[in-house]
């Protein structure tokens, strides 16, 4: 069903994104709970003549039951609205932090990532604590057979 709907590295894309949520709604959230997600407007949630949100919100819900049986009083779905920029640059802000870690990670097992002043900025901003906001920096990752998450712990250097 999914390659007759998506183009291969879209499919792929999506699935990566849905298993990433689903496994991260598993962990944090209970039953109850109103959960919305916005994604931002890429090839991933574009409505097409094959497709539209619901294929994709059908797709989420199963995916999402293969992590937990979970049963929420709202599950809401959202696009950013068109030309309205400050919900996209929320959203750009999970972009950029979950970027950033990955190079992190990455530079801890070949010392070989591109540094840019940008980057160094969020990493910084990551590692800070806030009286305003929570910041929970999280890994999943394959241990066995199964699935462990952890939690990345940055500090900011003075």
């Amino acid at each position: 069903m999914i390659s007759a709907i998506w183009k291969p590295n879209v499919a792929e894309k999506l699935l990566r994104i849905y298993h990433a949520l689903a496994m991260f709604l598993a962990v944090l959230t209970h039953s109850g709970q109103k959960v919305l997600w916005m994604s931002d407007r890429d090839a991933t949630n574009e409505d097409t003549r094959q497709r539209t949100s619901e294929n994709m919100q059908s797709l989420f819900v199963q995916i999402l039951s293969m992590y937990t049986d979970n049963v929420y009083d709202i599950a809401g779905f959202a696009k950013p609205f068109v030309g309205e920029p400050f919900t996209s640059d929320l959203l750009s802000i999970a972009d950029f932090a979950a970027g950033a870690i990955q190079d992190v990670l990455q530079s801890l097992k070949s010392n070989d990532v591109a540094d840019n002043v940008g980057k160094r900025q969020i990493i910084r901003w990551l590692g800070t604590s806030s009286p305003f906001l929570s910041k929970l920096n999280l890994i999943f990752k394959m241990d066995g057979g199964k699935i462990v998450c952890g939690n990345v712990l940055l500090k900011a250097k003075n």
